[in-house]
C-alpha cells in the first residue's frame, strides 16, 4: 500500500523562529522518519509569497529523500514580483506514480483551473490504467471561479478518482 504525506497551508512567515516554522520543522522530521513513499503539498506553504520560507519549504521537501509533489496556493501570489520565482520552487511536475497510484496536481493559485491545466488533466488521467487516481489542488471545488469548479465536478465525476486533496480551507472536511 501506498503512503502518501500531505501538507498544506503552513503559512510560514519571511522571518524564523517562529511556531510555524517549528511546527513545518517537526513535520520535516516526522516525514524524514517514516519515509512515506510520496509527499504532496496542497498550497499556502508560505504566508505572503517570500522567497526565503518558499526556499526553506524547498529544502525541507528535498531533505526527505522521498518523490514529492507540490503545488502553489494563493498565499504565494501575495507578492506578484516573485511569483515567478516562487512558481519555480514551489510548482513540481504535474504527476507522481508508481504501479499502485496516480497522483495528479492542478494549480489553482488564481483560484481557476487554466486550460491548458485542465487538458493535461484529462489526458495524465487517461494514463491511470485502472489505478487509484488521487487529485491535489489548493483551492476545494466550491472555493473556485464557477467556470472551474464546473469543470472540477464533472473531472470528478466522469473520473476515477479515489481522493481529492485540497487546501485553502484550513479545516477538515469528508465529502462522498
Amino acid at each position: 500500500m501506498t503512503a502518501i504525506a500531505i501538507l498544506a497551508d503552513a503559512h510560514l512567515p519571511d522571518g524564523s523562529g517562529t511556531a510555524q516554522h517549528a511546527c513545518f520543522e517537526w513535520a520535516i522530521g516526522q516525514l524524514q522518519r517514516l519515509q512515506p513513499d510520496f509527499i504532496v503539498t496542497a498550497g499556502d506553504m508560505t504566508a505572503c509569497g517570500d522567497i526565503d520560507a518558499a526556499r526553506l519549504v524547498r529544502q525541507g521537501l528535498e531533505s526527505v529523500g522521498v518523490p514529492f509533489l507540490s503545488t502553489p496556493g494563493n498565499c504565494e501570489m501575495k507578492s506578484l514580483q516573485t511569483t515567478p520565482e516562487l512558481e519555480s520552487l514551489l510548482l513540481t511536475e504535474q504527476v507522481l506514480e508508481n504501479r499502485e497510484i496516480l497522483i495528479l496536481a492542478c494549480n489553482t493559485m488564481t483560484g481557476a483551473i487554466a486550460p491548458g491545466e485542465r487538458q493535461a488533466a484529462e489526458t495524465i488521467a487517461a494514463t491511470a490504467g485502472g489505478r487509484p487516481l488521487v487529485l491535489v489542488t489548493h483551492y476545494y471545488p466550491e472555493a473556485l471561479d464557477a467556470d472551474s469548479a464546473a469543470w472540477l465536478r464533472e473531472f470528478l465525476d466522469h473520473r476515477q478518482v479515489s481522493l481529492l486533496i485540497c487546501g485553502h480551507g484550513h479545516r477538515d472536511r469528508t465529502e462522498t
